[in-house]
């Protein structure tokens, strides 16, 4: 920000920009806004006077080094240096109402709508009105709440007409009587691969079948990662979760030690639990816990799971702080196989929360509430956010989420639009102010952005 411009580029900026009039927006512009990941990065300006052009195109340039932008550059792998920010000055328009619009495949178009300049919309402050208008374009002679029929009709018109154009599905808009509808931006949304949830019996919450899922829900986001899988799953789905703890003291070892002996260590525990020798423990357990994982686990197996067995709590803790140690340090995992299985399990035996769905798919994990824009945090394994309101700085936690719920907010929000691009379930609108206030991580959510709801499980007991 005390870069000077260059004095050619300043001269001619003070030469021209009058004649454009006041107020006047001063809008960056980027190749990287087509894609919805990139949707809200970087700074614009608004009303704004010929006297501070200079200050407003710095502080578009200067929005390269937001942290915002910096996080979501390591997330794509881009080089800060190498990004390359226009700026665009042009008379500002006094809007009576604005906001978002997108395209489906069977032609209806999702609009939201806000009264007055939809920037507050985009940027996830303010709601906005949810509206569908049908291919018909059938929509209510009085139109709606902010506005009119026929400027909601040309909404949508202009839609689909930018999908049919220009292959661009999801548009900004605004409207004011004396231009109609304005394009303000548009571009093409992501497809969303759907993933399929596993079938699991429909059973009670104390039946042996949901005790067994249950368990092992909780199990694999504790424990995650293919180590965890290896030497903590085979047994301690026999065992009650009350003697397996999550902090442990730190060991002082090199992480290829630490995985070596607790390959060691975790057999044992294995043979003890199972009362059978070395590989054909595992083995059996291995073949006990993809059971439970399909939804066909044998009675006698739900018996053995639900009767129990009692490990040596020195052993354990020894066995949690090697996974820990040969854990330090390392990537964070991406969606695994487990993620359909939690979803399935949360949604046939949690507690189901009515949400407003925003981006479809399924997703599932451990919550995490953030309230305060700040640095993603090294978690070894995928989170459901939730969020009270869908601010831009939350953008770059969405990279390695498993699934996004908000409070608050409404779907032309950029976060929701970074979510679509990033194939993030999301919903929004729904009270978890319970588990805000109890912890967060204390909890594993099912999130349906098909059907519109949250499942809630508590991580133990």
């Amino acid at each position: 920000m005390e870069m000077a411009l260059d004095a050619e580029l300043l001269a001619e900026l003070r030469a021209r920009v009058p004649a454009l009039g006041a107020p006047l927006v001063v809008r960056s512009s980027s190749p990287l806004e087509g894609e919805g990941r990139w949707a809200g990065a970087f700074t614009s300006y608004v009303d704004i006077t010929p006297g501070q052009i200079e200050v407003a195109v710095r502080g578009c340039w200067a929005s390269v080094y937001s942290r915002d932008v910096l996080e979501r550059c390591e997330n794509e792998g881009i080089d800060p240096a190498s990004l390359r920010l226009a700026v665009l000055i042009q008379p500002m328009i006094d809007f009576e109402a604005g906001g978002a619009a997108r395209a489906s495949a069977d032609d209806v178009v999702h609009v939201t709508a806000t009264s007055g300049s939809p920037a507050e919309l985009m940027t996830g402050w303010v709601a906005g009105e949810e509206i569908l208008v049908d291919p018909k374009s059938t929509v209510p002679v009085t139109g709606t709440r902010v506005i009119g029929a026929q400027p909601l009709i040309d909404v949508a018109d202009l839609t689909r007409h930018s999908r049919k154009l220009l292959g661009e599905d999801l548009i900004e808009w605004g409207y004011a009587t004396k231009f109609g509808v304005v394009l303000l931006q548009c571009k093409r949304t992501a497809a969303i691969a759907q993933s399929a949830a596993v079938a699991l019996p429909t059973a009670a919450r104390e039946s042996p079948e949901a005790i067994a899922a249950i368990r092992l829900a909780q199990l694999v986001r504790r424990f995650p990662g293919w180590l965890g899988e290896e030497v903590i799953l085979p047994w301690a789905i026999l065992v009650a979760d009350d003697s397996i703890p999550d902090d442990v003291e730190r060991v002082k070892i090199a992480p290829a030690e630490a995985r070596e002996d607790a390959r060691i260590l975790a057999r044992r525990i294995v043979a003890h639990a199972w009362g059978l020798p070395g590989e054909r423990a595992y083995r059996t357990a291995m073949q006990a816990v993809e059971a439970v994982r399909s939804g066909k686990p044998g009675e006698a197996l739900l018996e053995r799971i639900v009767r129990g067995t009692v490990i040596d709590r020195k052993q354990v803790a020894r066995l949690v702080a090697l996974l820990r140690a040969a854990e330090y340090g390392a990537a964070t995992p991406g969606r695994d196989r487990w993620e359909p299985f939690i979803f399935a399990t949360a949604h046939a035996y949690g507690e189901r929360r009515p949400a407003a769905s925003v981006v479809e798919g399924i997703g599932a994990g451990r919550a995490r509430f953030v309230d305060v824009a700040e640095a993603a945090p090294a978690e070894f394994d995928r989170r459901v956010l939730i969020v009270q309101q869908p601010l831009n700085t939350f953008a770059p936690l969405l990279w390695n989420a498993a699934g996004l719920v908000t409070v608050g907010g409404g779907a032309g929000a950029h976060l929701m639009e970074i979510a679509r691009s990033l194939a993030v379930p999301t919903v929004m609108r729904c009270r978890l102010d319970d588990l805000i206030e109890n912890g967060a991580d204390n909890f594993l959510l099912g999130v349906d952005g098909n059907e519109g709801s949250v499942s809630v499980l508590p991580l133990r007991g």
